[in-house]
């Protein structure tokens, strides 16, 4: 009895997450040139429309024409889901702007004293429902091919793609999708091209995965070449729409350890030996190596040591120190990589995943 109402219970709460209503922010980073200063500006919208012509603007001459959703994973309250948008895209295009879209956890999961203990036990309370919720969309993906009923969150991307489609002159949709987020991007485009005939041809132009628990290649690349977007790139050549993975080695989201149920994707070698957790660790570009004030100047220990941030920190022990190019910054070898369909048929991609 005890069992049947704590099954129950938890259900209801997966149920309540895929049915809640449909929530999207627009989320700028904004970088002082001069000072290095960085800030957000981040209001709900409820329609691309909610875009003025100066931020369609702005989208346009920085990104080309590109629309740029983000899906989080797992536990990914607003905050977070913010955070993690704006670390997996570059600045260029959080500077004008990506739109996250929410996929709200199942129940509190992290404390509010930042207690790790406590942190560990809201964790646990919520385990159940957030596998429950994650289960049905793997199913949905993997067996089901996107026939189930849709969570709300991929029914916000499909209207997102209707919205693109309905702009045309040639704007498109680029995805950034982490952990169970690659999963709402690929029920929402098979469930897209199941009915293509009455969708038409979804408007990306490249969908990039960090750590997810879909195979990029037989749940998303084979779909969109399915789907058939073309684009015109910045050298004026015609390309086929891409998709683009990155899963570090220690990764058990993205990896290949337990098939069927997570991503089993192809990996890149990071630079801990043995265990570490690198999930969270995906970062469009390389995080900047020290902490700054609120005027932008840098913060110094009491004997007047640069400060290092915790991105830096998190990105160098995953994936190692960066290189530096010709022109001084840091080149980030961990980004997306292409991935081709399982039967190419002609099909020309850029190589580059941004």
């Amino acid at each position: 009895m005890a069992w049947s109402m704590f099954a129950t219970t938890q259900a209801d709460r997966a149920v309540r997450s895929a049915t809640a209503p449909k929530e999207m922010w627009f989320h700028k980073k904004i970088i002082d040139e001069k000072t290095g200063k960085v800030s957000f500006d981040t209001r709900q919208i409820w329609s691309l429309n909610d875009l003025s012509k100066e931020e369609l603007a702005s989208i346009q001459d920085t990104n080309g024409k590109v629309i740029t959703v983000s899906n989080p994973g797992i536990f990914n309250n607003r905050e977070d889901s913010l955070s993690n948008a704006a670390k997996q895209n570059r600045n260029s295009t959080n500077g004008s702007g990506v739109i996250a879209v929410m996929n709200p956890p199942t129940g509190k999961y992290k404390s509010d004293s930042n207690n790790k203990i406590k942190d560990f036990l809201w964790l646990g309370s919520s385990l159940v429902s957030e596998l429950m919720y994650v289960g049905y969309d793997q199913l949905n993906n993997k067996v089901f091919q996107g026939y189930l009923p849709k969570t709300n969150s991929e029914k916000l991307n499909q209207d997102i793609y209707r919205e693109v489609q309905k702009m045309g002159n040639g704007w498109s949709v680029d995805t950034s999708n982490h952990s169970r987020g690659g999963i709402t991007a690929s029920v929402s485009l098979k469930d897209w091209v199941n009915n293509q005939k009455q969708n038409g041809i979804a408007p990306i132009r490249k969908a990039r995965f960090y750590g997810t628990a879909t195979n990029v290649q037989n749940d998303y690349a084979d779909v969109l070449q399915k789907n058939g977007y073309t684009y015109t790139g910045a050298d004026g050549k015609t390309y086929n729409s891409g998709s683009y993975s990155i899963v570090h080695d220690k990764d058990f989201v993205g990896n290949k350890w337990i098939p069927f149920l997570l991503g089993n994707n192809e990996t890149t070698k990071g630079a801990c030996k043995g265990f570490c957790y690198s999930h969270s660790s995906y970062f469009a570009e390389v995080p900047e190596q020290y902490k700054r004030d609120k005027n932008g100047n840098f913060v110094t220990d009491n004997e007047g040591n640069k400060i290092e941030t915790k991105d830096w920190d998190s990105y160098t022990k995953i994936w190692g120190i960066p290189k530096k190019g010709t022109d001084g910054k840091d080149i980030n070898h961990a980004i997306p990589k292409l991935v081709n369909p399982n039967k190419p048929n002609g099909e020309k991609y850029e190589e580059n995943p941004f």
